[in-house]
């Protein structure tokens, strides 16, 4: 779209100049007193002008290249109502990485109660105000640390892939990702906490299904979207099984009189559906919505991944990944050519282990 700037000089200059009288003379000396290559000339003086200040313009534009702006680096869009879909100026204005994060949860609350009303047609307000409330914790637990190694992760990859650092949008997108994969933690811990609370567990279900409506809202035009659904749907049924295992185990404890639980079967299955569930959602998920976010398709290679990060699951203590080192460490490897450096990183688990004989 033309600027309204340059118009309104022009239509004022014009203005003033034929007011004056001096348009006419200022034709006429052009084309009586100058000859043909000398009115070329002044042609070629003007376009060069006009040429080095659209060169200013757009080299402006890649430095700051904010929302809307021309620079191919992922922001690259003029529909205002792709931007007005993220709290840009929130983010902005975050003290640090954690609130920065955090500024998106409100939009993301409001988008599903908009949500509830639109469907919901006929609903009480009270019962749309207890969902909201219902939803309010998820942003004062600990789960927060995991969603943001979704976009640190993101960060690491672009800027080793693409010399640059994240994008206003990309960085946006990235968030939503991230609470997204919080909000699907949260609510099945709910399910799994809450089995007599039936009110926590109908809110528990709504949340999980609002998962999936975020991810078509943001996501639904994107080449990632199947991509992310999958992955969605896949943790669902990991952390699934564990709890259905779980329970499994906690009956027949019951009904096993004082058997020692190591020479129960179920519980030896329970520790590895819990492996399973703890490396795939802290450690396998944030790398593989960030290897679908740079267009990584390989099926083998999220597959090999997923192997990687068992191993390193299996070497450190969860909690201590949740927090620093996920991304200090492997991470900043993954960050390089994600091919080479999930090798490189299960070379060194095999050759130099990151844990005693005790650890393992």
């Amino acid at each position: 779209m033309v600027s309204p700037i340059p118009i309104a000089i022009l239509a004022i200059s014009l203005g003033f100049l034929h007011s004056t009288g001096k348009v006419l003379e200022i034709a006429d000396g052009f084309f009586s007193h100058l000859t043909i290559l000398e009115q070329i000339c002044i042609a070629s003086l003007f376009f060069s002008v006009i040429h080095i200040v659209v060169s200013i313009s757009r080299f402006l534009g890649i430095v700051y290249d904010g929302p809307g702006g021309d620079h191919d680096d992922g922001d690259s869009h003029h529909d205002e109502d792709i931007y007005a879909a993220y709290p840009f100026e929130s983010m902005q204005l975050a003290a640090n990485k954690r609130y920065r994060f955090g500024a998106m949860f409100p939009t993301l609350v409001d988008e599903i109660v908009t949500r509830l009303q639109e469907e919901g047609e006929g609903m009480e307000l009270k019962r749309v105000e207890q969902i909201q409330e219902a939803m309010e914790p998820i942003s004062t637990t600990d789960y927060d640390k995991c969603g943001m190694v979704v976009v640190e992760v993101y960060r690491i990859m672009i800027k080793a892939r693409m010399k640059r650092d994240l994008a206003f949008l990309e960085e946006a997108k990235a968030t939503v990702l991230g609470w997204a994969m919080i909000i699907l933690f949260y609510s099945h811990d709910v399910l799994a906490n809450s089995a007599r609370d039936f009110s926590k567990v109908r809110y528990a279900v709504l949340m999980e299904s609002y998962v999936f409506f975020i991810l078509h809202k943001h996501f639904h035009e994107d080449a990632s979207y199947h991509q992310l659904v999958e992955l969605f749907l896949e943790a669902k049924e990991n952390r699934a099984l564990f709890h259905l295992m779980r329970s499994n185990a906690n009956a027949s404890k019951k009904s096993l009189l004082g058997r020692p639980s190591s020479d129960n079967a179920e519980d030896i299955l329970l520790g590895r559906f819990n492996r399973m569930k703890e490396h795939f959602c802290v450690f396998y998920m944030p790398i593989a919505i960030c290897m679908i976010l740079t267009g990584v398709k390989d099926k083998a290679l999220f597959e090999s991944t997923k192997q990687v990060c068992d191993s390193l699951g299996e070497s450190k203590n969860v909690d201590e990944w949740k927090s620093d080192a996920i991304t200090q460490s492997a991470m900043k490897r993954l960050g390089m050519v994600p091919e080479e450096a999930f090798q490189l990183v299960f070379h060194e688990k095999k050759n130099n282990c990151l844990c005693g004989d005790n650890q393992k």
